[in-house]
Order: C-alpha cells, then structure tokens, then sequence
C-alpha cells in the first residue's frame, strides 16, 4: 500500500491551521481560546483604506537662493542636499508619532519644491502639523549698528513692490501668488480674513465698501499688525504694508451686547424730560426719590417712580465722598488733685470736684446763653480763656467718654457731667459741621399715563446690557503682509547647519539649560564670533524665536555653547530633543492639507475585497469545471496561499494599501497560471501512457523551468518598480512579489503534496476525474 500522508503534507496542514487562526478576523480571535500573541496581530490599513491626512508642505529655499546668488561663493549650497535633509528631517519628527509606515515623498509644483506626508489613521491633526511643520532653526546673531542698513528689510519693500504689480496683473490669482511668496521667517506671510464693517482692521473699513469683489486695492496699505516684545523687554508695534483683495462682501445679521447711554435714551423719550440735576442733595428731592438714588451706586438707574403727575427714572452720574463727622463744642473742666494734667494749685479731692461740677452745671442750666463767661470764670482747662471753646474736632481725637457724649448731642445741647481722666465736664454742643452729602443724577420725567409707562419701560431696558440683532456689510478678503520693520539683529553665519546635538545640562543653582555641541567648522566659526563680540550681545535664535541674548564675556573655544532662558526642565528636553530631531535645513510652509475621511477608505476595502472574492469564487468555478479533481486541489492550495498572504501581513505589519491588494490579486493569478503549467504537463504525460506517479512527476519537473523562468522574471521586475517608483508603487511591487514567491511555494509544493495522496485511488485511474483521455492502470 502506498503511503499517501507524508510528514510534509501533516507540516502543510499544521501550519495553515495555526496561520488561519492568526489569519482570522480580529471579530471572530477576541471570541476563541487563543493565546495573545495571536489575538494582538492585526491588519495595519494605510491611507486609502483607513481614512487619514495628507499634508502639503512648500520648502521655503528663499534663504538658499540668497546664499547662492550673493558675492561670496564660500556660503554657497547644493540645493538637493537642501531638499534630502529636509525630507530626512520630516521622517524622523513622522516616525516619533508611531504613524506605521508613513509615506513621504517629493514632488515639483508650479516650479515649488513640495513634501507630501501621508498619516494613515492619524487621530490628532493639529499634533501631526505641529510635530511635521515646526521649523526648528538655529541662528546666531549679532545686534545692528545704530544707523546701520537693514538690507532684509530693504529686500522686502521691493518685494512688496513687485508682488503688488504681480497680483494687480489682469487674471492675476491672488490667493496662488499669496501662497508661492509667503516665507518661513514671517517677513512675508498670506492670510485670509473676514468681518463686519465696523469691526475691519486699519484702513478696510473705508477701503472695502468701494472695491468690487475678486478686485485687488492698487496700493499697499501701511499699518500696524501688532505689537511684539524686543530683547530689551520693550513693546514694539509690528509695522508693515499689506496688498489686500476683496473676496466677497454680502449683508448678514449679527446680535452683539449693547448698552444705550442713559441720556440719549432719556432725550429720544422725551427731549423736553432729559435733564440733568448737578451737585444736589436729599433736600432738593422728594423723600421717596431721595431714598431711591441715595440707596443706589454710580452708573446704575432706578425703577420708575412716580412723583406727582410725572413718571421719573434717575441714573446716578456722581456721588460726593463720604464726609467725615465733625462737631464744634466748649466745655468745663472740673480738675482734682492727681488728674491727668491738673495744674499744682489745683489742691480739691476727686469728691469735692464733683461737687464743684453739679454746682456749676446747676448754674449753666439755669442760664445756658451765658456758657462761655461761666467756662472762663470756672474751667480749669487752657480753653477757659476762650469761653470754654474747643473748636473743631472729629471722632478719634477726644477720649471715649468726651467724644460719646459730645456726638450723640444736638445742637445747643448741654450735657450731664462726663467723667475723664482729665476730671469732671460740663459739654456745650455748638454746632454739627458734619456736611451734607450730594450727588448727580440724570432724570428721566414724562407724564404718568399708561403708554408712557410701556415707553419709559423700553427706554429703560435699552440703558441696560441687551442683545442686539442688526444687519450689517460682512467682508471676506485675501491679503499678503510684508513686515518691513528693521530687524535689530543680523546674521553672524553661525547656524544650525554646523550643529551637532544638543543635551540637557543645569547650571549651578539647578536650573536647566540646553548644551549645544557644533561640528569642527562651527567650532571654528564659534570661537571668531565670540572674540569679536566680546563685551557684546550674542542673541540665539531658535525657529525665529529669541531664546538668550548673553552678553559675551571671553573668546569660547572648543565648539560648545550653553542655550539658557526662563524654562522648565521639560521645555528644556523639548528643546533639546526638537535640535536632535533635525533642525530644518529651510523653512517649510503647510499649503495643503486633505483628509480622506473613514468612510470613503472603508468603502474602498469593503469593494476591493468583493471584486477579491468574486474573483476567486469565479476562478475556483472554473479550475474545477476544467481540471476536475486537479482543480480542487488547485483551489485548496490557493486558499492555503491565501490564508499564508494574511498571516504574513497580519505579522509583519505590513501596511495594506489598494495598490497592495491590487498586487495579491495579480499574484493569485500568476499561481493558478503556475498550477495551470503543472495540470497541463501531466495531462499530457497521463495521455502519453505514463502511469499516475510518473505522469505527476514529469508534469512538475517538465513545467518546472516555465514555472521559474516567469516568476523571476516578475521579481525583477518588482525589484525595479521598487527602487524606482513611489510609495504608491512600491506599495503594489511589495505585495506582488511576496504573492509571487508564496505562489511558487503553493504551486510546486502544496499542490504536489495533495496530488501524492491521489497516487493508488480510484481517483487516479478516473479517465473523467482527472480529465485525461488516457489512464494506465
């Protein structure tokens, strides 16, 4: 009997098992008993299939061309080694997001060198552009000479002068030239923006209501764009010229806060009741008006009273300060004999002071009007010499007992006896000086009738905070921005391009800094500098950004150099690591950015993968209509390729695209053409007289040579699509070729292996199983 099961065939049929668990969809794995490691392989679907973002980035080599068109050959620069360092720059910030398989490529547009990134599946967008886009460029610099020539800044008023003609040519497209000239550095920057009339910046207000729409105003517009903080901590204003074009202007509705003014509200009441009552007090007003806007605050307005036939509001415009208290009093003093501040020849006890004291208060009662001349007869006080009288005086200045007694008095008042630490005394309440308070008000006043009252109402509410709702013109424009302020540093030529790395140091009290180490050049160019500049500042610029501008103490040698500023210590390893990650050899501007949403990519797989299984379905049909039980086996050895082509990007990583489904597709046809050779051949053998086993192993061997001829031939051709085509094709070279060599596996291997087992059956003496014309028994 001959022996059908080979330890190949068991090793064929073990490994698809466990590669077809692998292979599952991760729905159906989460639900079995399987190990982790396989549940954690999974399918990494790129853009087009997933969804995801592609940024457009311009490479700004305004700065490379300046170096290469100037005087000095010495500074001179390969534009491409510009461009790979950039590109090279982006795939590592790319990488840090653990993006799989990012695609990243150049490309020329309208004469622009552009860096297209692909984020398949990337969340946060706002990180990407951040992470991709900052430009992290280091400059050093040396202050301007007063008086010196700014020759950028000259540079950007003929810019500007140039791009307004550009832009005011006839078919000029603003928005296209906006972009093209914008730079890195800020000094010419497009934007676009929006707003109601009274709101528009600068000069727009009056320039946009006369232009028409796409129209470009024919002169730049100086204005300021802001304000900025120099080296020295002063504000600055940001000036500059700007070409503005109107991109559309339409009415539309807007509903702000408002607040009338209480006065223009009261005169559109009623112009005869607007009035304005200035410095007056309680006396000038009704009481119950008087306690209505005394009890009130400045700015704020009463209910409506009503006051004899009127109806009046009032607004509170100014209140006087709160006076102090005052009175003016005389008094008896009454010593004893070792009271504070009793004369010598004062000799009475304390009991007889007393006495004395009711004595002359029985005295003053029965004649007040003569007060002073009994004080000056009888006080032993220093103010017996002027009646008694003590003037002016406020709270805080006499002792508790005098000053309790003296301000709960009315005037004329004549008090019972006081006792002080000075002895007993007799207090005449001469006067209250304590001022009136006085206040400002505007009123409103209209007759009391009821629809007076539904209009004073309304005029009341528009006096408070209320929304309003008005229409207005709302413009939409495009405008370019020069900065032509002069810029207070200059190049040294001292720059990122000699940097090394950088790491985190800490100076003697702790606080972080940044060491930077420069190339042998830099070194070189390091020490010249700071010799130079001795005594001087040195500013250190880091993507346009003024980090320290030291002042430079001694000559520094040996290529090293200390970035310090008002900063943590994870700013500091930001910083460190964002001039590690790759200082942008030129300043990259995002021009485009297109989001491929979920949806559109999940459409796309779900179709590709139903045009893959109606294909199969379709081949599967027809290789076991044609070559009967050749075709089965043909079909089971193409579901275990297919189960082995998954489990390899499920494990690998490999990211999906439409262009790698397209190529695992093409590769299952050239398996079934290799199956096809094999059937073929061994037919032919089976038909010559060949027994069963002969006929299968000449098929194999004869179609062997066809077999390997083919598919090396596509490998070359793969590896050539890969070295010279972009993602997308390298993309569809790297799935054709896996399929390739794995179909050369299932083609010569597997189906030879299934096909063993027929050798010795029923089956294999079948004229019409195997579709042959000839069986030898």
């Amino acid at each position: 009997m001959k022996k059908r099961f080979s330890k190949n065939l068991a090793g064929i049929i073990v490994a698809s098992l466990v590669m077809g668990v692998v292979s599952l969809p991760d729905s159906v794995k989460d639900n079995l008993p399987v190990g982790a490691w396989a549940k954690a392989q999974k399918t990494v679907l790129g853009l087009d299939l997933q969804g995801g973002t592609q940024l457009d980035y311009r490479i700004d080599l305004s700065a490379v061309e300046a170096k290469n068109s100037d005087d000095d050959p010495t500074n001179d620069v390969r534009e491409v080694d510009i461009i790979e360092g950039v590109r090279t720059t982006i795939e590592r910030r790319v990488n840090s997001l653990g993006v799989s398989e990012p695609s990243i490529f150049l490309s020329n547009i309208a004469d622009e060198k552009h860096i297209i990134v692909e984020l398949a599946g990337i969340k946060d967008v706002d990180e990407a552009k951040a992470t991709v886009g900052k430009t992290i460029q280091l400059e050093f610099k040396e202050r301007r000479a007063e008086g010196e020539t700014d020759e950028g800044a000259q540079q950007i008023e003929a810019e500007a002068q140039k791009i307004l003609r550009e832009v005011t040519a006839y078919g000029a497209d603003f928005e296209e030239i906006g972009k093209r000239v914008r730079r890195g550095d800020g000094k010419i920057d497009y934007s676009s923006g929006n707003g109601f009339e009274p709101n528009l910046p600068g000069e727009y207000g009056e320039i946009l209501p006369s232009m028409k729409e796409g129209a470009v105003h024919p002169r730049l517009i100086e204005r300021t764009a802001g304000f900025a903080i120099d080296s020295t901590g002063n504000i600055v204003e940001e000036k500059g010229k700007y070409l503005v074009q109107l991109v559309s202007k339409e009415d539309r509705e807007r509903t702000i806060e408002k607040t009338e003014d209480f006065f223009e509200a009261s005169v559109a009441l009623n112009s005869a009741g607007a009035e304005k009552l200035a410095a007056r007090t309680r006396a000038d007003f009704e009481p119950e008006v008087a306690d209505a806007i005394f009890g009130i605050e400045v700015n704020e307005t009463t209910d409506i009273l009503e006051v004899g036939d009127n109806l009046e509001a009032y607004q509170v415009t100014w209140k006087s300060e709160e006076a102090e208290e005052k009175v003016s009093a005389s008094h008896i003093l009454v010593a004893y004999e070792g009271a504070t501040r009793a004369s010598s020849d004062v000799t009475r006890s304390k009991k007889e002071a007393k006495k004395r004291a009711l004595e002359i208060l029985e005295e003053v009662n029965a004649d007040p009007e003569n007060f002073a001349a009994i004080a000056t007869e009888n006080s032993d006080g220093p103010s017996a010499t002027k009646g008694g009288d003590l003037g002016e005086f406020g709270r805080g200045v006499m002792t508790p007992a005098f000053e309790k007694a003296a301000f709960s008095m009315e005037e004329g008042d004549v008090s019972e006896l006081v006792e002080t630490e000075f002895g007993y005394h007799i207090i005449k309440l001469d006067a209250q000086l304590t001022e009136e308070d006085q206040i400002t008000v505007i009123r409103m006043r209209i007759a009391n009738t009821e629809e007076n009252r539904v209009a004073l109402e309304e005029a009341l509410a528009t006096t408070q905070p209320h929304e309003v709702t008005e229409t207005l013109p709302y413009y939409t424009f495009n405008e370019i921005f020069f900065n032509t302020l002069p810029d207070q540093w200059k190049a040294t030529g001292l720059d990122g391009s000699n940097f090394k790395f950088a790491t985190v140091s800490y100076d003697q009290i702790g606080n972080p800094l940044v060491s930077i180490e420069f190339d042998s050049e830099g070194a070189d160019k390091f020490e010249a500098l700071t010799e130079r500049l001795q005594g001087q500042q040195m500013a250190i610029f880091v993507g346009g950004q003024l980090i320290s501008a030291p002042n430079v103490q001694q000559k520094i040698t040996g290529g090293s150099a200390v970035i310090t500023g008002s900063y943590g210590l994870q700013e500091a390893l930001q910083l460190a690591n964002d001039l590690n990650t790759g200082a942008i050899d030129a300043p990259i501007l995002l021009t485009g950015q297109y989001t491929i949403s979920a949806t559109l990519g999940e459409n796309a797989l779900s179709l590709s993968l139903y045009a893959g299984i109606i294909g199969l379905l379709l081949l599967a049909i027809y290789m076991i209509a044609y070559y009967r039980i050749f075709g089965v086996l043909a079909v089971v050895a193409l579901a275990i390729y297919t189960i082995a082509i998954v489990f390899i990007i499920k494990v690998t990583g490999i990211v999906m695209t439409l262009a790698g489904i397209a190529g695992i597709i093409l590769s299952i046809g050239m398996a079934v053409d290799a199956n096809i050779l094999i059937f073929e051949r061994t037919l032919e053998e089976l038909n010559s007289g060949k027994t069963f086993g002969h006929a299968v192993n000449n098929g194999f061997a004869r179609a062997w040579s066809s077999i390997r001829d083919s598919n090396v031939s596509s490998l070359i051709t793969c590896a050539i699509l890969w070295f010279f085509g972009n993602s997308i094709i390298r993309g569809f070279a790297l799935m054709l070729a896996i399929g390739i060599v794995l179909s050369m596996f299932t083609a010569i291997n597997v189906t030879r292996e299934f096909i063993k087992t027929l050798d010795g059956t029923k089956v294999a003496k079948s004229k019409f199983m195997l579709g042959a014309k000839k069986v030898v028994q």
